[in-house]
């Protein structure tokens, strides 16, 4: 692995070692509240409110849930406009955390929240549903978004904080792939950072299922199959001989998926036949076969260890008995379809290295 990748990772491996351990999510002290008094809700009052609700006694879950849209439509009231750009991702997850809350709830959406939420996703160009890149990519660190709080709030920050990391390090593997044709070691570095991400990843597997099974039904629609560093690998990497590609080109207007036109240029490839795997067989070379063989495996090997975190887990989706978080029934099957397709490719791809 490049020095680079690894000095950044070096401090990174060892706050890895923290995710899931015994604790609580304690109070922010660097608050981000871009929308007043409704984000300071969504951050303090929203968990204690859902926690009461999950817990409350026949007959009385509709008289909370009541409570909690009158609460929320009052400080819709008081909103005013979002400031800064960089704000803007943190303002769409309160106004959506809000409504999964009470949608989740099994409650009706407010009038003033509805006409937020559809004016502020319109003037952004948002889906009026609670996104991957909003819950994950987009919840601060310094001040975190979740549907829980005490000791499950931690497990459900670290299960974000997880999959944050995870998609860093996919990130800097999609860089590397690009320079793969001008940079010696960038396939091999960029393995290593498809592999930093599938360490992360195992990490999960320390999670309480009991937990996951208390903040998951929130996360509804905000599927992992959304994962913008996996999509960038898939293409640059492999491209147009990917068989899912079809099915992503449907789903990417969908607006669930984030950086829409980052994917859509690279998506490029395949009009280009410019993946690194089309490189490779342009030139025919046995050491670039190699590096690009290993490469494969380290997505094989990330893609395999997905699949059993969601069997250890969620052994009903992955056995596709129950409905995943992109709502599907099928997400089992394509797991191991795209898991089985970079192992046997990883595979092939070696032996024209042989």
């Amino acid at each position: 692995m490049g020095v680079g990748l690894e000095r950044m990772d070096r401090p990174r491996l060892e706050r890895v070692n923290d995710l899931f351990l015994e604790g609580i999510l304690e109070e922010s002290q660097d608050p981000i509240r871009p929308l007043g008094k409704l984000s300071d809700f969504v951050v303090k009052e929203l968990p204690m409110v859902l926690g009461r609700v999950r817990s409350s006694k026949e007959g009385e879950k509709e008289g909370l849930v009541k409570g909690l849209v009158e609460d929320v439509e009052a400080l819709v009231e008081g909103v005013k406009e979002v400031v800064g750009d960089s704000l803007v991702k943190v303002a769409g997850l309160d106004i959506q955390m809000a409504r999964h809350g009470i949608l989740t709830s099994c409650g009706t959406v407010g009038l003033s929240l509805t006409r937020l939420a559809e004016a502020f996703n319109k003037r952004y160009g948002l889906p009026n549903t609670l996104t991957y890149d909003q819950i994950v990519l987009g919840n601060p660190p310094e001040d975190w978004r979740s549907f829980t709080r005490g000791r499950v709030g931690k497990m459900e920050t670290d299960f974000y904080r997880a999959h944050q990391w995870a998609e860093e390090h996919l990130a800097v593997s999609v860089g590397l792939v690009f320079q793969a044709r001008y940079a010696k070691n960038a396939l091999e570095r960029a393995a290593g950072g498809i592999r930093r991400a599938t360490e992360v990843t195992a990490t999960l597997n320390r999670l309480n299922t009991e937990d996951f099974d208390v903040f998951r039904p929130y996360l509804m629609g905000t599927s992992g199959f959304y994962s913008l560093g996996v999509v960038l690998v898939d293409l640059t990497l492999v491209g147009g001989r990917i068989p899912w590609l079809g099915e992503l080109k449907k789903e990417l207007p969908s607006g669930l998926f984030p950086q829409e036109d980052e994917i859509s240029e690279a998506m490029l490839v395949e009009f280009r036949n410019d993946a690194v795997l089309d490189w490779a067989d342009k030139l025919g070379d046995k050491g670039v076969y190699q590096a690009v063989g290993e490469a494969l495996g380290a997505m094989g090997e990330f893609r395999r260890v997905h699949y059993e975190v969601v069997a250890a887990k969620k052994p009903e989706v992955a056995e596709d008995r129950a409905l995943s978080t992109k709502g599907s029934m099928n997400a089992g099957q394509l797991l191991r379809e795209r898991r089985d397709f970079y192992i046997h490719l990883a595979e092939e791809i070696k032996g024209k290295a042989a």
